[in-house]
């Protein structure tokens, strides 16, 4: 099986040219390092990023002005309900959005992680994969996929997660996917817990994952001199059950 890697996010927390540019490829190499396009990367997510369609106080277009901050992913999609056909529009949107300006998405596929064979779930993902992938003008913005939120804080086990990230990405146990094809094999699937459990109880997931991070966040308005140790701590245990460390 492919190396694992391993993502941590802090506060916010992972070159595409527009038309008919071809689609864009993430995975990981040995060491689980990002690559995009067979190149090293070092993701920078804005989750979420800016609207499409506004101005910066600027003036500026505002996705030109993370850009330029560095900024290079932004994560989209829904995030606690079902997909619908504006939400599957919204995304080409904003593939093409970050196609034009070198920039890549983080699609938000939470509520279609738990998906089962032959479910309307199973049909939905499809859709949204299938019709994310082939559009010409925004597959080269699209960068990765989000499994579950929280998955073991959630109470969803591991084994739950294995049709999707089987279905969606060919990866894991082949049995996985029920005989069902696989819908892209080209794209990262990240899965971010909470700061929460033992190593034990985490190591779970990192074999229906490709990603596996943590969303802790020390630093807020009401915390000028935050505990940054929290941050490597978990870091460490992440590590600590990922395959590749």
């Amino acid at each position: 099986m492919p190396g694992r890697g391993l993502v941590c996010a802090l506060v916010a927390v992972v070159l595409a040219s527009a038309g008919d540019a071809g689609a864009t490829s993430t995975r990981l190499d040995g060491s689980g390092t990002v690559l995009i396009d067979g190149m090293p990367a070092f993701p920078i997510v804005l989750a979420k990023g800016p609207p499409l369609g506004v101005t910066s106080p600027s003036g500026r277009d505002p996705l030109d002005e993370v850009a330029g901050a560095g900024v290079t992913f932004l994560k989209i999609g829904p995030a606690t309900t079902p997909w619908t056909e504006a939400d599957i529009e919204d995304a080409k949107a904003w593939n093409r959005a970050a196609a034009a300006r070198g920039l890549y998405t983080w699609v938000n596929l939470s509520t279609l992680s738990r998906a089962t064979a032959g479910s309307a779930t199973d049909a939905l993902l499809e859709r949204v994969v299938t019709t994310l992938t082939a559009d010409a003008a925004g597959r080269a913005g699209l960068g990765m996929w989000k499994g579950a939120d929280e998955p073991r804080w959630s109470g969803f086990s591991a084994a739950s997660l294995q049709f999707a990230y089987c279905r969606a990405t060919g990866r894991g146990n082949p049995a996985w996917c029920a005989g069902e094809p696989v819908l892209d094999r080209e794209h990262a699937w990240v899965t971010i817990q909470a700061p929460r459990g033992t190593a034990a109880e985490l190591a779970p997931y990192s074999s229906v994952t490709d990603l596996h991070g943590v969303d802790i966040y020390p630093v807020t308005a009401r915390t000028p001199t935050p505990d940054l140790h929290q941050v490597g701590a978990w870091t460490q245990t992440l590590t600590n059950v990922t395959p590749n460390h």
